[in-house]
């Protein structure tokens, strides 16, 4: 995936260890614990997002395997929804939401996950080096 903007590290990593490893992060909220908040009157810790690098390397990864599967037209149908999930919180994420609704091939995911990652970076949100990934 050459001048993605995704980070190569995770493009790179085989589907076992991917599924294995990064995967798990992500369904168990990945976060760590931040200030807390008062819910309820009780103290619940404020989870912080991971990386918009991270989020779109792994939905351009989820979305691959998909295609694998499933073959490229409808895969493509599924990732729209799963892209507007992943730019949730992000700066401009109702233009992303609004792009991620007319995309049709596996290079439009490519650009799109690399302009997120720009736009993102350009705003000076979640940087990658404040985030720790939960203990699984």
């Amino acid at each position: 995936m050459p001048n993605s903007g995704v980070s190569a590290s995770i493009m790179t990593i085989s589907a076992p260890a991917f599924h294995a490893i990064v995967w798990p992060m992500l369904t168990r909220l990945m976060s760590v614990m931040a200030e807390p908040d008062v819910i309820n009157g009780a103290k619940e810790p404020r989870r912080l997002p991971p990386p918009v690098a991270l989020r779109m390397a792994v939905l351009y990864r989820q979305v691959e395997d998909t295609v694998r599967l499933k073959g490229e037209k409808v895969a493509l149908l599924q990732a729209r929804k799963h892209a507007a999930w992943y730019v949730r919180g992000i700066r401009g994420a109702s233009d992303f939401r609004r792009e991620a609704g007319t995309l049709r091939t596996l290079s439009d995911l490519e650009a799109f996950c690399a302009r997120v990652v720009a736009a993102s970076e350009a705003a000076g949100d979640s940087p990658a080096a404040d985030w720790i990934p939960p203990e699984i």
